[in-house]
């Protein structure tokens, strides 16, 4: 006996076919017969002439008659609220989503449910769309909120939740400046006073505070977590050793503290603390460092130079040097390690120059009239130049800036022309 296919055996695509061919009356049949045929039957849309739809004798339930341009006409009248609702509201939705309507004759007045699906249909309200919270957002698009927000809002929002703790501190956040330096003022009072500002907002922060205890309770767990996700133009701290000690004491007892992501470091603080910034400072973003002489009986230039990150910083500056060994002795170590293009040495009172040019006499290429000097390295495509501000009667300096640049043998041959 031969396979006899039925309506379910056939594939949607030759269904679609079969529905395209039928009239409007057939069509409404087929969508009652399942779920699925309704689904097909409603990708379809029907040419129709007329659509009449009309409330009964005042009341909110009324009837619709359909003419299509094809076949004959179709009217579905209610006499109760509750075909009216089972009946005659969803074949209005369905005539106006699929009939591609000619003329559309609507005579509704009172309120009720065919006069509001009636609204809804002319105006096409739009579906109410799906409401986002913050669960629901990926791990990128969260970070590019949190790297919208500024630095207080990060601090709010990082003690929602655990998770949103990790996330925030992920981020990293650039800062213009972190100063904690003494001698400010509060209330005609001198204090100690931390301030910095962000980079994205610009918004300066400061605090105020005297007693060794306002630090640690309230100013230290804010510094400790600034330098933790910070990565930082300038930090700069004068005259606050003992805040800093603590501050040292503090992150070295937490396991897994980053590097110190910095780009210029001017401090003054305890021989201690001076070495611990240079072991713990990111030689990757280190570039500017300056300090000053005065605080040491005499300043531990020697160890000083043992740190990779002193000597390949492309600016060393030291204040009241007030001894000649010091330039002598960076010189020397450029010299060296074959110091980089630009290295740059400034040094404030670095002692007599009679001294320095004894030290390197055999290596003075020249020197101007002024006195600046240019040493020759070991690399003949390298020099260093030494400009001199300032001698006084004793021959010693004011300050003076060393830089290592390309060889000038032509500005030097213009003086020995004349």
């Amino acid at each position: 006996m031969p396979f006899e296919p039925n309506w379910n055996d056939l594939p949607d695509k030759v269904k679609h076919k079969c529905i395209g061919k039928m009239d409007f009356e057939t069509k409404l049949k087929l969508r009652s017969t399942s779920r699925s045929d309704r689904r097909l039957v409603n990708i379809h849309q029907t040419h129709l002439k007329l659509v009449e739809i009309h409330e009964k004798d005042g009341f909110p339930i009324g009837s619709i008659t359909i003419i299509p341009e094809n076949g004959n006409s179709i009217h579905v009248q209610c006499g109760d609220q509750d075909s009216n609702h089972h009946t005659m509201i969803p074949f209005v939705k369905f005539v106006m989503k699929t009939g591609k309507i000619g003329k559309l004759d609507v005579n509704v007045y009172k309120d009720g449910e065919l006069k509001e699906e009636l609204i809804k249909i002319a105006l096409k309200f739009p579906k109410k769309p799906k409401e986002y919270n913050w669960n629901d957002l990926s791990e990128k698009l969260k970070a590019r909120v949190i790297n919208k927000m500024d630095f207080k809002t990060r601090l709010r929002f990082r003690k929602t939740a655990r998770y949103e703790r990790t996330l925030v501190d992920s981020q990293l956040v650039n800062f213009n400046y972190i100063q904690l330096t003494a001698n400010s003022q509060k209330i005609n009072n001198f204090c100690t006073e931390l301030s910095f500002q962000t980079t994205a907002t610009n918004q300066e922060c400061i605090f105020k505070f005297r007693k060794t205890s306002e630090f640690v309770r309230k100013i230290l767990p804010l510094l400790v977590y600034i330098l933790e996700i910070g990565v930082i133009d300038m930090f700069l701290t004068h005259f606050t050793m003992e805040f800093i000690d603590i501050l040292i004491e503090k992150i070295t007892k937490l396991h897994g503290f980053p590097k110190l992501r910095i780009k210029t470091l001017d401090y003054l603080v305890s021989r201690k603390a001076m070495f611990w910034f240079l072991r713990n400072c990111d030689e990757r973003y280190l570039e500017y460092i300056e300090t000053g002489a005065q605080n040491y009986r005499q300043f531990p230039i020697d160890r000083f130079l043992t740190f990779p990150i002193v000597y390949n910083a492309r600016t060393l500056e030291i204040h009241d040097a007030r001894r000649t060994t010091i330039l002598i002795e960076v010189l020397e170590k450029w010299l060296e390690i074959d110091a980089k293009l630009g290295t740059t040495l400034i040094l404030h009172a670095p002692g007599n120059l009679d001294e320095f040019i004894e030290k390197f006499e055999n290596r003075i290429d020249f020197q101007s009239p002024r006195g600046d000097l240019w040493l020759s390295m070991n690399d003949p495509e390298k020099q260093i130049y030494i400009k001199v501000d300032n001698l006084d009667d004793f021959n010693c300096l004011d300050s003076c800036r060393c830089e290592v640049v390309p060889p000038c043998w032509d500005f030097i041959n213009f003086f020995f022309m004349f």
